[in-house]
């Protein structure tokens, strides 16, 4: 007779352990987890001596999996060999305080407890702060916590500990502070749940395995055997199923109208938008016949990033895969336009060079050509300007001061030619062609060809482009068919703009991430001191508070960056090599321009260290010491070492005549940028972050 069926649950831990056993040894497990789930008695659960634990063997008795049991719940927690396992076992304790679920470390002893409690008294920006670090008197006080031991309950900057002190404390108040720590944000739902506990209900290990603030440490199986093995195979990607309770929300997280989300480098914006488009697809697009998700971004290299993650996410459904369209905003515009027969052609570089030189003929008031960019960019696509009356009346905001209505009709003779001139070339450029596609939509030439959208990178896009996003999904597609993540204090290409101002309005639907889970806290805290007093765009002031960064950080202790200086080219291309040499790697070496790029890795090849540039669409090769890549081209890339070479080369366009910069704008554009992008570039590193410079 076969034992009862379970429904069974992965923790983040078991998942790790998992990726380090060989291949076989994996498909054994997943073999011997589905053989449990569907009850057959050669899964045979038995309990361990002196411990609050069950395991079951795999091939044999070769492996044992340890598990958490109550019911037909059962909860894996880990799988090694036999008696590793049983250690890991002996080591850890599940502790459950309510909905919240965790395991605790208990094999400190007295001496290194010690220890590590002298080490946390140390003020160290290395150090993650605590847990609790960022919550506030007035929330505490909602959970019963005076502003005394509120104050102490700030300084407990170790999980663990917290989970210990915790252990001593009332269930109701246990949870509250476990879920504070876990999702600050979710300070209602952690209200509710409290007073639930305060009036006696109980909590069980089923509703705590499918409980929200356990989603990054917790999946439970879904019953198709195709979708398990997918799970137990993800290797690196297991990020696919591991959702920190935040995220999780953002997800799911129904709207009047379109979600903003914003956080820093490495708080897994990403990741939130790729779940967020499946769920959509298994929602607004869940027939064969519905309309597909877009899925965009404002390049094709992160568009290439975002097409290979939903394969990833997908693995286990690959037929939602189809109803998914991944597409730059550009590409976007061209499929709108080439649906109406309309030109749709990108036109960059040569001919867009030549249609301003043809316009520029036209010019008497001594603009440079960025200003007429800049002009049609802000001012004439977004507010579809077709005519010189119109411009005449239409205002400027932003674009500084007043002008006479003589200069207005001279800009406009420059713009009008501009127009022409690139319409003669049979397409535009990329702000002209969602500015284009927008009014056939807003026309109603065309329908949207999408259910829903969602916008990686969002900080990038220009106001044509936002625009555009706003038509795509509009009132036909539903209230919360648009889905915005992105980061303004990573904007490194498009000039700052509201998203009110393109029709999106996103206020109460806003939420930003703090938690970085890529970076150490050194390299976090040093490439925040970066940016510390930079004008950095918020993408819609109305949504967020003025502590843009507070309770940012991250979750793993780490150095800071480590900064170099040498007195030559050649010198620094020694330390580089050395340090490449003697990483596991691979390293990825980023310059502030391609000739310096060029350069260092002639002299990395001469140093037996044989570094590829990336190129626009490569991803992170396999197999090689290091890659080179330029700080404009490192967005969607990490590593666990990242070096930032020639820090002091400066490109030649920003080199005026005499002193620095171009004209005052020119120079607080440029520091901006450089200051943004080695912010940008410092994130990349996940353990360890070199800066070099050539005195």
């Amino acid at each position: 007779m076969s034992e009862p069926a379970y429904q069974v649950s992965l923790a983040q831990t078991f998942q790790e352990a998992l990726q380090r056993l060989p291949a076989a040894q994996s498909a054994a497990v997943f073999e011997a987890i589905t053989r449990l789930q569907k009850g057959h008695g050669s899964a045979h659960l038995h309990a361990l001596h002196g411990v609050p634990w069950v395991a079951f063997n795999v091939t044999k008795g070769a492996q044992r999996i340890i598990c958490l049991r109550e019911g037909e719940d059962l909860l894996l927690a880990w799988v090694d060999s036999h008696d590793d396992a049983y250690q890991w076992a002996v080591r850890h304790q599940p502790r459950r305080f309510g909905h919240v679920l965790r395991f605790l470390k208990v094999d400190v002893s007295d001496d290194d407890a010690g220890a590590d409690a002298a080490r946390a008294t140390v003020a160290d920006d290395t150090v993650p702060p605590g847990p609790l670090a960022s919550i506030r008197d007035k929330t505490f006080r909602l959970v019963g916590i005076s502003p005394g031991l509120g104050a102490l309950l700030r300084g407990v900057n170790d999980d663990d500990l917290l989970l210990d002190l915790c252990s001593h404390l009332d269930q109701p108040t246990a949870e509250a502070l476990v879920s504070l720590a876990a999702d600050p944000d979710d300070v209602a739902g952690i209200v509710h749940r409290f007073g639930q506990a305060k009036e006696g209900k109980t909590t069980s290990l089923g509703d705590a395995v499918r409980a929200t603030v356990n989603a990054d440490r917790v999946w439970v199986l879904p019953p198709e055997t195709a979708a398990i093995e997918a799970a137990l195979s993800a290797g690196a990607a297991a990020w696919r199923v591991f959702l920190h309770p935040s995220q999780k929300r953002l997800v799911t997280m129904k709207a009047t109208g379109p979600i903003l989300v914003t956080g820093g480098p490495g708080t897994g914006k990403t990741i939130v938008a790729l779940h967020r488009a499946r769920h959509l697809i298994e929602t607004s697009a869940a027939t064969p016949e519905a309309k597909p998700v877009l899925l965009t971004t404002f390049s094709r290299v992160l568009a290439r990033h975002l097409e290979d993650g939903m394969a990833v996410l997908c693995a286990d459904q690959p037929d939602l895969v189809a109803r998914c369209r991944v597409r730059t905003l550009t590409a976007a515009a061209r499929d709108v336009l080439a649906t109406a027969k309309m030109p749709s052609a990108l036109l960059v570089g040569d001919d867009v060079d030549a249609a301003w030189n043809e316009a520029l003929k036209a010019e008497t008031l001594g603009r440079s050509r960025a200003f007429y960019e800049a002009e049609r960019r802000d001012v004439v696509l977004p507010r579809g300007v077709t005519d010189e009356a119109t411009y005449l009346k239409t205002p400027r905001p932003g674009r500084g001061g007043r002008l006479e209505r003589t200069s207005k009709q001279k800009i406009w003779h420059v713009l009008s030619a501009f127009a022409d001139a690139i319409a003669r070339r049979g397409g535009d450029d990329p702000a002209g062609l969602a500015w284009r596609a927008t009014r056939l939509l807003q026309e109603g030439v065309v329908q949207s060809p999408y259910s829903a959208v969602v916008c990686d990178e969002v900080q990038d896009a220009s106001l044509p482009e936002l625009a555009l996003l706003a038509v795509l999904s509009g009132p036909a597609t539903g209230p919360q068919s648009l889905f915005l993540v992105g980061d303004g204090h990573q904007r490194l290409y498009s000039k700052p703009v509201s998203l009110r101002a393109a029709g999106i309005e996103v206020r109460g639907r806003s939420v930003r991430l703090r938690l970085n889970y890529r970076t150490t806290q050194g390299i976090c805290s040093a490439a925040l001191s970066l940016i510390d007093g930079v004008d950095l765009d918020v993408l819609e002031t109305e949504a967020h508070n003025a502590d843009e960064l507070g309770g940012y950080r991250s979750v793993r202790a780490g150095p800071r960056p480590l900064q170099r200086s040498f007195p030559s080219e050649d010198d620094e291309a020694n330390a580089i090599a050395d340090d490449v040499k003697a990483g596991p790697g691979p390293t990825l070496i980023l310059c502030r321009t391609k000739a310096g790029l060029e350069r260092l890795q002639q002299r990395l090849r001469t140093r037996g260290v044989a570094a590829p540039i990336l190129g626009d669409l490569d991803g992170m090769p396999e197999g090689v010491a290091a890659v080179l890549a330029t700080l404009h081209r490192c967005k969607g890339l990490e590593a666990a070492t990242v070096i930032l070479a020639s820090q002091q080369e400066v490109p030649q366009r920003y080199i005026g005549s005499g002193a620095g910069v171009g004209d005052d704008d020119d120079r607080a554009r440029w520091v901006r940028q450089e200051r943004l992008l080695q912010y940008v570039g410092m994130t990349r590193a996940r353990d360890r972050c070199l800066i070099t410079r050539v005195a």
